[in-house]
């Protein structure tokens, strides 16, 4: 008699093997807390991981009608399909990102070197750098008995579209992990990473910065290091700089009509900076006797 997928699985239980789980994982290597992207803001984070787990990982080449030829660690989307399913909850609503601010985080994606991408009128083609690098289990050192590929899982099912299938091979086999433009970042030797001492350094913050300071609204506990850090990597002329500074002042003024001045509900600077909140935002736009 044969067993069901549901006796298999208890049967394992029993000798004290967990039952398997479908869909496949991720791996990511632990350089990710030593690059830039770590330093981005967790809507970075949340499209990195969004792309990581879409891309396809199946070594057979597809070609789409529209030309575009998908390998592994690659996929063809669209900005809307990338809003869609980043969308998330917040203050009991539905939001989601706008195009324009998909469109600004590939490109911020791509300058720290974590992805390539090329948009047409067919769709976005993106190409997360080094996939295959950095997803070969025997690249990695494992801490514990055995090795990565020993502890693989079964990945059986489909997600639904050509960038996913790859991700549930026939094997049932899914490796994929963070990957980065440079491949000599890849740690595979088995020394123990030396010690450093933190060295702290006083901030000369410039003349630019401690106006924009000057003009954020004040929130409980700020930070001033981490948002200089935040403002110096926008990398604007000086002119965008000082339509910068103005905006915090509208920024601060939207602040104290709704009373949030010297709390919590301000958000960091850093984060402000980074997420580039004033994109989109109706108290951003300049009053008519600005203008």
């Amino acid at each position: 008699m044969s067993k069901t997928a549901n006796d298999q699985g208890t049967s394992k239980e029993k000798v004290g093997i967990p039952p398997e789980i479908a869909g496949g994982y991720v791996i990511l290597s632990r350089l990710i807390l030593e690059k830039s992207l770590w330093s981005l803001s967790p809507d970075h984070i949340k499209l990195s991981m969004y792309l990581l787990m879409s891309a396809r990982s199946k070594p057979i080449d597809v070609r789409l009608p529209s030309g575009d030829v998908i390998r592994r660690g690659e996929m063809v989307t669209s900005l809307a399909k990338i809003s869609d399913d980043c969308s998330y909850f917040e203050n009991r609503m539905n939001r989601s990102w706008s195009r324009k601010k998909v469109s600004r985080l590939l490109l911020e994606l791509q300058t720290c070197g974590y992805i390539k991408y090329n948009s047409h009128t067919k769709g976005t083609h993106i190409s997360i750098c080094n996939y295959a690098v950095y997803q070969r289990p025997d690249a990695y050192k494992s801490h514990t008995e055995g090795t990565v590929g020993e502890h693989q899982g079964n990945s059986g099912g489909t997600v639904g579209d050509i960038n996913n299938k790859g991700n549930n091979g026939e094997n049932g086999n899914n490796q994929t992990t963070m990957s980065f433009q440079n491949e000599k970042d890849v740690a595979v030797n088995s020394e123990k990473p030396k010690s450093k001492t933190k060295q702290y350094k006083k901030s000369v913050y410039t003349d630019g910065f401690e106006l924009f300071w000057s003009r954020y609204p004040r929130r409980n506990n700020p930070s001033k290091a981490t948002a200089f850090t935040a403002y110096t990597r926008l990398n604007m002329s000086e002119d965008q700089y000082e339509e910068l500074n103005r905006i915090a002042t509208r920024f601060k003024n939207h602040e104290n009509a709704l009373g949030n001045i010297g709390s919590g509900l301000v958000p960091m600077a850093a984060t402000w900076l980074n997420e580039r909140r004033w994109d989109d935002a109706e108290w951003a736009k300049p009053a008519p006797r600005e203008r």
